[in-house]
């Protein structure tokens, strides 16, 4: 005799399709780290039962990963960046680039890096008034981060980039927040904004 784990007729509607869509969350994001982080969203004050399902669903999505560790931020950013199994939203996908860099994700850093500089961000950036220059000066901020943490691939991507400015700029504006941001971790959440 088989064991019904759920008692699917007790569950009707939107209720059950919220339980499959927080199941297969589970299932695709793994059981590692997010048991903790799920019971912590679970009993959260941003879920509200008289909002719509997929509202309160996307909430518990969004707070699993705001709870889970930099690699679950870094992944959940590279989907709503594709739009990849979830609505695309670039602006969540740069917070959580940016929230999982400031967890020290190299990872996310030159991820976010390349991304101000690629075709696939110019409408969006300029739409929030991040004009081209603006961006080459985040991204050269991002890449000295990776490249202080030994990431080859954004030391070369700087190297390309330095020729875009002056050797002055980059002693005087970049290098004190790149060291600034290596040596005190608490001063982070200051140079948010710059990067």
């Amino acid at each position: 005799m088989a064991i019904n784990i759920f008692n699917i007729k007790n569950i009707t509607g939107s209720k059950a399709m919220n339980i499959i869509i927080r199941l297969f969350v589970l299932i695709l994001i793994g059981f590692s780290n997010n048991a903790l982080a799920y019971s912590a969203c679970k009993t959260s004050s941003h879920t509200n039962e008289s909002k719509p399902a997929k509202y309160s669903t996307m909430l518990n999505l969004t707070c699993l990963y705001e709870n889970g560790n930099s690699d679950q931020k870094l992944t959940l950013a590279r989907k709503y960046f594709t739009g990849h199994m979830i609505e695309k939203n670039l602006y969540l996908a740069i917070r959580l680039y940016k929230k999982a860099i400031l967890e020290g994700n190299i990872e996310a850093t030159t991820e976010l890096a390349d991304l101000y500089l690629s075709n696939d961000m110019n409408y969006y950036l300029t739409k929030k008034n991040i004009s081209l220059e603006k961006r080459k000066e985040k991204a050269f901020i991002l890449y000295s981060i990776s490249a202080f943490n030994n990431d080859s691939n954004a030391s070369k991507k700087l190297e390309v980039l330095k020729k875009e400015f002056d050797k002055e700029i980059i002693e005087k504006e970049f290098i004190p927040i790149v060291v600034k941001w290596i040596n005190n971790k608490e001063k982070r959440k200051e140079i948010y904004s710059r990067i």
